[in-house]
């Protein structure tokens, strides 16, 4: 499901920060209360402006907040509330994103339907059915397609010089004709597992779509069998790792804690399941989501299947048998 934008559930609050949790995705402030980030990204755009996460003297913040979450913050350069102007009056202090952000919504068409992922603003254009059709294939049966969405990213509004770029969202086509598409999780999704494949150094037969290379030279490993099945029963529970089949890489590592498996073999370790299908999986769950933090924690394991997910199947030795698994109906 995507998330309508409405920029009256915006909100700024200030506050006094005590630490920024990057892994958890949370924020304390000064009396020790939690808010909820949206994504461990507003962490890793703090640390690369301020370069730090912690204080041993509570900062001045504003945060920028959307349904109840931190999306975006602000550090105040003065860590006071309240400064002296040179006229000699004392004022409250304008953290500069509210301007930044105000620019960003001025940019918005109003003929165009806006969608929210916790980090980006964007708009299709057209609509979404017409943009999945005319979409650049990323598998040759076309259910796998890209597609361009204009989209400004709210969470580094003070970094980002341009309003709005282009991004890639991922769609999926299913055989009766439903679909799900992602948020712009991507600057371009033509060269996923690229990298890799090169430095695997690997024979690229020509003409093959970019996620029919994917599945042909790159294998899903444990780590995002590990890393999804933690998130993913968090909010659909149990049942929905079915796809990932659990015991059966119990009974092939002989361990009933996966977790505690060397890295390396965590990292190189073929799950048995196609990257499409795995991929597939995750649209069919992304669909069933009906907030902002379920959306937001569906994106964190769609990038991260399509990033640290997949392994050079050419660099392991190692290869098991695959079979076709049920997906998530649409």
């Amino acid at each position: 499901m995507l998330i309508k934008f409405d920029k009256d559930k915006l909100e700024y609050r200030k506050v006094k920060l005590k630490s920024i949790n990057a892994s958890n995705g949370y924020v304390v402030l000064e009396d020790g209360k939690r808010l909820e980030c949206t994504s461990s990204l507003v962490s890793t755009i703090y640390k690369n402006i301020y370069g730090m996460t912690s204080f041993t003297i509570p900062a001045e913040f504003c945060l920028m907040m959307y349904e109840g979450l931190v999306v975006s913050l602000e550090k105040a350069a003065i860590n006071e509330r309240y400064v002296i102007t040179s006229n000699g009056d004392m004022v409250e202090w304008q953290p500069l994103m509210i301007s930044r952000v105000d620019n960003v919504l001025a940019k918005c068409r109003v003929e165009y339907e806006y969608y929210f992922d916790g980090s980006y603003i964007y708009t299709f254009g057209d609509s979404i059915p017409y943009k999945l059709r005319f979409g650049r294939k990323m598998t040759d049966d076309g259910k796998f397609v890209s597609v361009d969405v204009s989209a400004s990213n709210l969470s580094n509004v003070l970094s980002d010089i341009n309003p709005f770029g282009r991004r890639n969202c991922l769609g999926y086509i299913a055989s009766n004709g439903s679909y799900a598409v992602t948020s712009p999780l991507w600057a371009t999704l033509v060269n996923i597992g690229e990298n890799n494949m090169k430095k695997a150094t690997m024979e690229i037969k020509g003409g093959m779509t970019q996620f029919d290379k994917v599945d042909r030279n790159m294998i899903v490993s444990l780590q995002f069998a590990i890393y999804s099945g933690k998130m993913l029963s968090k909010v659909f529970g149990y049942h929905s790792l079915d796809f990932l089949q659990l015991p059966k890489l119990m009974i092939q590592l002989n361990t009933v804690n996966l977790p505690n498996v060397p890295v390396d073999i965590r990292n190189t370790f073929d799950i048995g399941i196609p990257f499409t299908q795995c991929m597939a999986h995750l649209l069919g769950l992304l669909r069933r989501c009906t907030t902002l933090e379920e959306v937001c924690m569906m994106n964190k394991v769609i990038k991260y299947l399509s990033t640290k997910g997949i392994y050079s199947r050419k660099a392991i030795s190692a290869t098991h048998n695959t079979k076709e698994l049920p997906l998530i109906p649409f």
